[in-house]
């Protein structure tokens, strides 16, 4: 099994699983696997980072179990750390395109991600995708430890707009909608406009302190 050794830390019997809850059923896959020379491996010690690697991926064995879990056609609910709809390069998950087609007509109602630490949402297909932002900030690498003048003033960011604010987010849903119920917050310090990125995007993605709320109608 490509994930052994994280299943057997975490004492879990897959690291990709499903559940069903009060008649939805929720799917956790693991994308944190990469593809080199035509063989799969999942991440460890920064492998991810060596020439010819493509990552991040859902191996073909957890593709398989995939659509084997949507075949019932029950209302489902994906998540995934890595996102399905970010094209920025290295973001989203490198075969999502093939994935996604395996959503088309069927009930899958809601792809939840996280990784890019940022907010964003789309619909796609008449699939809900949606980014939840960070707990606490957005990662932008050496952005702000280049600048001698913030580096001065904020030394111990090192690297990373803060959120004043915990950010959370719900989900309601009911067989006529689904809810989400974000937050709005204030950076810490810095600020985007500070590091020269006015339209408050990297990575593909928002990095507005918040997590945008949406309404819709199934």
């Amino acid at each position: 099994m490509l994930g052994g050794v994280i299943d057997g830390f975490y004492s879990i019997d897959n690291s990709y699983y499903s559940v069903i809850c009060n008649g939805y059923k929720l799917i956790f896959l693991n994308t944190c696997y990469l593809s080199k020379d035509g063989e799969e491996e999942i991440f460890y010690n920064k492998n991810f980072k060596c020439e010819g690697t493509v990552y991040p991926i859902v191996p073909l064995e957890e593709m398989r179990w995939l659509q084997e879990k949507l075949k019932d056609d029950m209302k489902s609910i994906i998540f995934s750390h890595h996102s399905f709809i970010n094209d920025f390069p290295k973001r989203g998950i490198n075969n999502r395109e093939e994935i996604r087609k395996k959503f088309v007509k069927k009930q899958v109602l809601l792809c939840l991600n996280g990784h890019d630490h940022g907010d964003d949402y789309s619909i796609v297909d008449g699939i809900q995708y949606m980014t939840i932002n960070s707990a606490n900030y957005a990662w932008l690498g050496t952005q702000i430890v280049s600048s001698r003048e913030l580096q001065e003033k904020y030394s111990y960011l090192n690297g990373i707009l803060q959120y004043k604010q915990a950010m959370s987010a719900y989900i309601e849903i009911s067989d006529n909608e689904i809810k989400v119920c974000g937050m709005d917050g204030e950076y810490l310090s810095v600020t985007p406009d500070d590091i020269g990125l006015p339209n408050y995007r990297w990575n593909g993605v928002s990095i507005r302190p918040q997590i945008s709320s949406h309404l819709v109608k199934l």
